[in-house]
């Protein structure tokens, strides 16, 4: 049997208690859950759908600023990450609208020891359109 197979993984769930627009309220809740997760020794640390906007944001989401602002906390999110991954859920814009997606953000390090880029895996977990509810 492969060992990859049987070597246990931890994994932190990090029930939060988001509040809808509140980014930086959000964020904050997210690296705490984060770094608990980290120092407990989790292999991966998951957030909640939509976390950084906050649940359900509903006509908040056609809002340009508002997806605009949780795209920025994406990013700062993604700067405090370590390496371990932790993956999220946020409000993204595509050709097809406005959608609810997930990221997996972690550091990797490059061949001698340098600090790579942040890896995102956003897949298409739902398409919005005006007036649906999430």
């Amino acid at each position: 049997m492969d060992a990859a197979i049987t070597t246990p993984m931890k994994i932190a769930f990090a029930q939060l208690n988001h509040i809808i627009g509140d980014f930086a309220s959000n964020a904050e809740k997210i690296l705490a859950a984060y770094r608990d997760g980290v120092a407990s020794g989790a292999d991966l640390v998951v957030a909640p759908e939509l976390a950084i906007p906050g649940y359900p944001p509903r006509d908040l989401l056609f809002r340009s600023r508002f997806v605009r602002r949780n795209l920025e906390v994406l990013a700062e999110i993604a700067a405090e990450v370590g390496e371990v991954p932790l993956a999220l859920g946020y409000a993204d814009v595509n050709d097809k609208g406005i959608r609810t997606a997930a990221a997996q953000r972690r550091r990797r390090a490059a061949p001698g020891g340098r600090r790579q880029g942040l890896e995102v895996a956003p897949p298409d977990l739902r398409c919005l359109r005006r007036g649906a509810l999430l």
